[in-house]
């Protein structure tokens, strides 16, 4: 009878090593899911990507990791932002000798995450005998509490209190995180870009005490409304922008605000003038604003457009005030800034100085002509796309017709003032 061979399963070694660079070492033990990674000096997370993919130890390229703890031996003093974002791991261990974070301008999405943050760390670790930073409930801070590094993408709690000491909130702080409520200390000065992008947080108050906050900090959050406090000296572009229920500004800082609030308060990623895509817009000027603020009203071009802002000025304001459903600003005798109600649509002007939103005004008063033409003709509106083309627009079937010969150009719907199309 033929001899029978059994082939059985080759079992790969709990432990296995390897070498990142002549001073980086890793080892890695499969039973217990660690990554160690020793040596001296800086970690750089590229050397584990392997032709555009990142090749972790026990796994394929582009494969997720088999560890969930990572640890960083003595003697290791610079790890790269990236190792935070790693899809899978849950633990992050820092030694004594961890002195810095080395940030790139581009995080990586690593091996399964769709955005550069980790949906599963959930826990940082640090030597009590660090000199620079601190841990506690898994939070990395600075040795005297008064900067919080990273609070982990993948902590589950709704709510977190920061801790009093804590002046500034660094660079990506909470960025992916699922928290809602965040309650700021009274000496917290500055939060950094990005800290609070991309999270579920829907409210927040931010302090008195608060001088900066830098670019995109609560971009794409749920926050529905925000107080600038007085103290404010600088915002950064985007620090509130795409949020989509945002409805409510109380403006009380007098530092410059351009494109705080860019593409907020619509329900779609797609600039639609659809009337019912755009919230309902309430700007309150409080009783401290004294400063020029017409930048801060070009984030909101569509709602003045489609009547869908709100202004009111809070009592007690020296320097605005309301007059026949307008606000004015007044710098001595001169008025400088105001707001004007044309069909029914809330327009803001700067009188000193012709501004593509001047051209908007004047766009309303045509659309009103338009209107009233349309009532008493009882015609359907009409235009010009470009030479040999025309439009027309059935309101009530809500159909745009466009008629004639030759090449109809969608760049004739496209106003250059207002950098839109109308």
């Amino acid at each position: 009878a033929a001899g029978v061979m059994l082939t059985l399963p080759v079992q790969a070694d709990a432990k296995s090593t390897g070498k990142l660079s002549k001073n980086i070492k890793w080892s890695l033990n499969s039973d217990e899911t660690v990554l160690t990674i020793t040596g001296k000096g800086t970690v750089d997370i590229r050397k584990f990507r392997k032709e555009g993919r990142y090749k972790w130890p026990g796994s394929e390229a582009g494969q997720p990791a088999i560890f969930d703890k990572l640890v960083f031996g003595e003697g290791i003093t610079t790890i790269s932002s990236g190792f935070f974002c790693i899809e899978g791991i849950k633990t992050i261990s820092l030694p004594k000798s961890f002195k810095k974070i080395k940030a790139s301008n581009e995080m990586d999405a690593v091996n399964g995450s769709f955005e550069p943050y980790s949906t599963t760390l959930k826990k940082l670790q640090v030597s009590k005998k660090n000199k620079k930073f601190s841990v506690s409930k898994g939070v990395l801070y600075s040795k005297d509490k008064k900067k919080l590094y990273i609070y982990p993408s993948g902590k589950t709690e709704k709510k977190f209190a920061i801790p009093s000491k804590v002046t500034k909130i660094c660079r990506r702080a909470f960025y992916g995180n699922s928290i809602e409520s965040v309650i700021m200390g009274n000496k917290l000065r500055e939060i950094g870009r990005q800290a609070f992008a991309k999270t579920e947080l829907k409210s927040v108050k931010l302090p008195k005490s608060l001088k900066i906050i830098e670019d995109s900090a609560f971009d794409s959050t749920q926050i529905s409304s925000v107080e600038l406090p007085k103290g404010l000296k600088r915002v950064g572009n985007h620090a509130f922008g795409n949020i989509k229920d945002l409805s409510t500004i109380i403006v009380r800082c007098n530092c410059k605000l351009s494109y705080v609030f860019a593409d907020s308060g619509f329900q779609t990623n797609l600039q639609t003038y659809d009337r019912e895509n755009y919230t309902d817009f309430r700007i309150v000027l409080g009783k401290e604003l004294n400063a020029t603020i017409y930048r801060l009203f070009t984030d909101f071009t569509d709602h003045i457009r489609l009547g869908k802002m709100k202004v009111e000025v809070e009592k007690g304001n020296k320097t605005y005030y309301i007059k026949d459903e307008a606000v004015y600003a007044k710098r001595g005798d001169r008025l400088k800034e105001s707001f004007k109600k044309l069909n029914g649509k809330v327009i803001f002007m700067k009188k000193w100085r012709q501004l593509a939103i001047v051209t908007l005004c004047l766009m309303a008063a045509l659309t009103m002509t338009m209107t009233a033409d349309a009532k008493t003709k009882k015609k359907q509106p009409s235009g010009k796309v470009c030479s040999g083309v025309k439009w027309t627009y059935n309101k009530k079937s809500k159909t745009l017709t466009i008629t004639g010969k030759g090449y109809a150009k969608i760049t004739g719907f496209y106003d250059k003032s207002l950098s839109s199309y109308e």
